[in-house]
């Protein structure tokens, strides 16, 4: 049996707690280096910063784990994979390698709930550096195993997410082609000179054809953490970025708000424009469901539309609010190009295909998740004899 031993969690890594920088350094041109705070910046597998800093105090390094220290996102984990600013709300965790860094990840996961035992602060729970380098933990010897088979469940993952990204900007390329080039197969469409669009197309507004319906939001005081049958996922917007909730609410709450994996989700509070799908569950208040009062406005069609360069512009024009920015205001003002029918079914039956692949994609990494996090607690605990394993690492 290999043998385990007590460590501390400084006798693997190098802890860098994030300090934000000034405030007149940050800016949305990508000028200086893309600030890090928290959760409501985690993409899928990296960060998606839309924040940058000419003044970066503390930085991490590219395959450095963020993990975040403050707050109700405390505990919550991403891969950096460039450098990034460190603000208050993260650090960064290195291990002595790669793949002891990769095994600090799932380490962290399975004893989180003792990790944040040890939280310190009232309104906002916190860690600190002396907090999360003294964390003692128990390991194998052999740990490396471990984290070599884990990784190869996370490898599995992270390669679908690079297919789903290759697939998204396919899409978007093809929408810009044909929807604001106005080019269809590599021709120029005849353009009417009374409107300035394709013979035939209309400038509409978004909410005669597209219904953007609000969530609800049931208080956090009813907020449950453990999945039961009486209860549903609840999405909030730092849950879209992830595409994942951990928050659970009653059935009887719902309101009928309730979301399933091909439905578009914008938000329009907090971090506004964001779109997502892949999702099922309760929404909150911040998050608009998208739905189509015309048959062949497909789900493609509209996340690339409420993900295009002109409804992006107008979210950020009227976002507005001193802690928490709101742009509900702007769904009034949305307008598109509608085109033809007839177009409409060509795009339809061509982008559609990779919106359903996306689908797929998605639906192959939950299962790689729950296959992995089945795993997780049984290695950490020694249940599975890791010397019997013919692991190279």
């Amino acid at each position: 049996m290999n043998e385990w031993k007590k460590y501390r969690l400084d006798d693997f890594a190098k802890v860098i707690m994030g300090l934000s920088p000034s405030g007149d350094t940050y800016n949305k041109e990508q000028n200086g280096m893309p600030l890090l705070n928290g959760p409501t910046e985690f993409g899928d597998t990296h960060p998606n910063c839309t924040i940058y800093t000419t003044d970066s105090k503390r930085v991490c390094k590219a395959k450095d784990l963020i993990f975040c220290v403050r707050g109700s996102t405390t505990g919550r984990m991403n891969w950096a994979d460039k450098p990034y600013s460190l603000g208050r709300g993260v650090c960064s965790i290195t291990g002595i390698d790669d793949l002891t860094t990769k095994f600090l990840k799932h380490l962290l996961t399975a004893n989180l709930e003792g990790l944040l035992q040890i939280t310190s602060g009232g309104t906002f729970p916190n860690l600190n550096k002396e907090d999360i380098n003294g964390f003692t933990f128990r390991a194998p010897i052999g740990y490396r195993k471990i984290a070599q088979i884990l990784s190869n469940y996370d490898e599995l993952i992270e390669n679908n997410f690079k297919r789903i990204k290759l697939l998204e900007e396919s899409a978007r390329l093809t929408y810009e082609e044909w929807f604001l080039r106005f080019r269809i197969d590599g021709k120029k469409l005849e353009i009417d000179p009374e409107t300035d669009l394709p013979f035939g197309w209309q400038d509409v507004f978004l909410t005669d054809y597209i219904e953007l319906l609000r969530g609800v939001e049931p208080g956090s005081s009813k907020y449950e953490e453990v999945k039961t049958d009486s209860n549903i996922p609840f999405i909030r917007v730092g849950d879209l970025s992830k595409r994942d909730s951990d928050i659970y609410v009653s059935k009887d709450l719902t309101n009928n708000k309730i979301i399933d994996k091909d439905d578009i989700l914008l938000s329009l509070d907090g971090s506004p424009g964001m779109v997502k799908f892949g999702l099922s569950g309760c929404y909150s208040t911040g998050i608009r469901k998208a739905i189509s009062k015309q048959t062949n406005i497909s789900s493609i069609f509209i996340y690339n539309l409420l993900n295009s360069p002109y409804i992006q512009g107008l979210i950020e024009a009227y976002a507005s609010g001193a802690t928490i920015l709101h742009a509900g205001s702007s769904v009034k003002k949305m307008r598109f190009v509608l085109p033809t029918d007839e177009v409409l079914d060509k795009y339809n039956n061509i982008e559609m295909k990779k919106f359903q692949l996306i689908l797929n994609l998605l639906e192959q990494n939950n299962f790689l998740r729950k296959a992995r996090d089945i795993l997780l607690p049984r290695l950490m605990t020694g249940k599975i004899n890791i010397d019997d394993l013919d692991i190279a690492v």
